[in-house]
């Protein structure tokens, strides 16, 4: 477990919460016009299914299926596909084609026995680009962090990793097992924050499905010793005083992000709590996190959009995390 300087619920930080006014307007939760979750005919990429219609029943929006068959990607090895005449390969295609209708098909209506209303979409391209052109502004992305290429690699699945890197609406990401899931739970919404107006921006998100959840909200922040500047190091190496004031002043700035975090979320009947914790802040992030949790973080934080790729610290966070992570879209700074 993270090192924790102070745990504290309910305490003056989030008494001024209380006082400063009118909750955040949300960037993404009160838009999310239809959940969208992309399936690949596997059980590990349907085990979002049940977090999507959780999330469809809570937030009232639709559930949209996808299903994207790349004719590159089909099993069929190589010298056999070289060696496969226009015709005969475009049967393949299209027994593909109806194999993915059918089913999608059987899903949705699994769906609508359930009152829930869905609808189907087959596409036909690289898997990651179709998804990508399939979503629309007010989406929100349900999907797995790995599918039919089960968990080979170290980070995402190779779908999951290109979407999450590049797509301009929020993600949920849902953690596969290879045993039966657990029920679909959320019981606290966890936001990470470092002091930065871009890792802030997960807030009215945060705010907007907590109201909707009925679940309280827990910012953390990290004091990353580990991440002193050399010259801070080598005075502190000098004089053990010189290490506790800046450790102080640390901790002292990391109680102001959290401040201005409860200021930002408003008094909008949604109890907040607060943690200072100590370590690699990615690493820290994920074991603060609880069963029930889902984190809510920006792509990008402090570092800001010096990377092409996801910000180490959001990377770190979906590839370990035990629990759902929510990645919200990040605003690129003007110039």
């Amino acid at each position: 477990m993270p090192e924790r300087w102070r745990i504290r619920h309910m305490g003056p930080l989030e008494a001024a919460a209380g006082a400063a006014g009118a909750a955040p307007e949300s960037n993404d939760a009160a838009m999310y016009r239809r959940i969208l979750v992309p399936l690949d005919g596997s059980a590990l990429a349907e085990q979002a299914l049940p977090y999507a219609e959780m999330l469809a029943t809570l937030l009232g929006a639709p559930i949209h299926l996808l299903r994207v068959i790349d004719p590159m990607h089909l099993g069929t090895p190589l010298d056999a596909l070289l060696s496969t005449d226009a015709l005969t390969w475009s049967i393949v295609v299209e027994n593909e084609r109806m194999a993915a209708r059918d089913y999608l098909e059987r899903i949705a209506q699994s769906l609508r026995a359930r009152q829930q209303a869905a609808t189907t979409e087959y596409r036909q391209g690289s898997a990651a680009d179709e998804l990508l052109a399939a979503a629309r502004t007010g989406d929100l992305l349900v999907m797995t962090t790995h599918g039919r290429g089960g968990a080979a690699r170290w980070f995402l699945g190779s779908v999951a990793e290109a979407v999450a890197r590049r797509a301009t609406v929020p993600i949920f990401l849902v953690r596969t097992s290879e045993t039966a899931p657990a029920p679909p739970t959320i019981r606290r919404l966890v936001v990470p924050l470092d002091g930065s107006s871009l890792a802030e921006e997960a807030l009215p998100t945060a705010h907007a499905l907590a109201t909707r959840l009925h679940v309280p909200i827990h910012l953390v922040t990290v004091i990353d010793v580990a991440g002193l500047r050399p010259l801070e190091l080598a005075a502190a190496s000098v004089s053990a005083s010189q290490l506790e004031e800046t450790l102080i002043r640390l901790f002292i700035d990391a109680e102001s992000h959290l401040a201005r975090g409860c200021e930002r979320l408003g008094h909008g009947g949604v109890v907040t709590s607060t943690d200072v914790l100590r370590g690699a802040p990615g690493l820290a992030i994920v074991d603060a996190a609880q069963p029930g949790d889902v984190i809510v973080m920006t792509s990008h934080g402090r570092a800001g959009f010096s990377r092409l790729l996801l910000g180490s610290v959001a990377e770190t966070v979906v590839r370990r995390a035990p629990v759902p992570v929510l990645l919200v879209r990040t605003t690129p700074p003007a110039g």
